[in-house]
């Protein structure tokens, strides 16, 4: 088994690349080539919301078989630790050992801004300019790196986080990485950064919706990539009931999570009013038509994501030889 710690993951893929490892895996999933149960969770305290989640998948074309094990924790950030980590374990489908066990925090994190950066690309207006993120975790940075992959027009990126001291590093940090390529800049209110975006994007743990449709300007475009809960929500009824598209990385799953399972219980709209996004990409469903009308993405996280983007690191890491190999059992060598 070939073990891959953080720096050998990131040493193998980009953004580019996790852009197109979603594409693929969102287009698979909509054609029925990925086997992908509903991801299971489980509480770790009555008074604590966190959860352990275990997101399996086989997709046979690619040969990859495997689990992702994760775990939400809010209080680890306070520990100095992040708060989704997660690893990744792939299994060899015709021989049953495991393959590769693979770090896959950071990768995750990629993996989430890669499906934005396919979200974005089909549903945001090619000259959008002006970009606002809702939200200073972890998954910040790359969900920023994800739309200037796709959208190099934007010059302006507005930071909004409930702590301003968190916008303020992850601003710090953007600025070092990407400030060539926009200006960016901290915000103290939501309704004024989403007010003057042309994208905006939501990645909080809310519970109360943080992107209200009174806000959205016409030809905007809204990606919610948090609150995963379904008693968690990052748009409002109005944000959904003003979008002419309103797109999720698959239904099955997606519809778990607030922003979904709290609109379809009012009656707000229904199941059928949702497309996966996977069939924009493979053209089977329209993408944005017009300058003014407003699109919508809601993206949960889904395994065959996950496990395309780890198949991709594991084929590089192998190229070049990186990571560890460890014998869990004779019988892998035929000993």
């Amino acid at each position: 088994m070939l073990v891959l710690n953080a720096a050998d993951v990131e040493a193998c893929i980009d953004m580019a690349r996790a852009i197109e490892a979603s594409a693929t895996a969102l287009a698979m999933l909509v054609e029925g080539r990925a086997e992908v149960p509903v991801r299971h969770h489980i509480g770790l305290g009555h008074d604590d919301p966190s959860v352990a989640l275990f997101m399996p998948g086989f997709l046979p074309d690619l040969g990859v078989l495997g689990l992702k094990m994760a775990a939400l924790i809010g209080a680890n950030p306070g520990r100095g630790l992040p708060t989704t980590p997660c690893v990744m374990g792939l299994i060899d489908p015709d021989t049953g050992f495991f393959e590769a066990l693979i770090e896959s925090t950071w990768l995750t994190n990629v993996k989430t801004g890669g499906g934005t950066g396919v979200a974005t690309n089909l549903l945001a207006r090619p000259d959008a300019s002006t970009y606002a993120v809702l939200g200073a975790g972890s998954i910040a940075y790359h969900q920023v790196e994800g739309v200037l992959t796709v959208r190099p027009s934007i010059a302006r990126v507005l930071l909004w986080n409930r702590s301003r001291g968190r916008a303020e590093a992850l601003c710090a940090t953007l600025r070092a990485d990407f400030g060539d390529r926009a200006a960016f800049e901290v915000c103290d209110d939501a309704a004024v950064a989403v007010g003057e975006a042309d994208i905006a994007t939501a990645c909080t743990s809310s519970s109360q919706p943080v992107v209200l449709g009174a806000w959205v300007k016409p030809g905007t475009h809204v990606n919610l990539v948090g609150a995963h809960g379904s008693e968690m929500r990052e748009g409002d009824d109005a944000l959904l009931a003003k979008a002419s598209i309103a797109a999720v990385d698959k239904i099955e799953g997606a519809r778990v999570s607030g922003d979904l399972a709290m609109a379809i219980a009012t009656g707000v709209c229904s199941v059928d009013d949702f497309v996966d996004i996977g069939s924009i990409v493979l053209g089977n469903d329209r993408g944005r038509e017009s300058r003014d009308e407003i699109t919508w993405y809601k993206s949960v996280g889904n395994a065959a994501q996950d496990l395309v983007t780890a198949k991709y690191v594991l084929d590089e890491a192998k190229k070049r030889g990186l990571g560890q190999t460890v014998e869990l059992n004779p019988a892998e060598t035929g000993v």
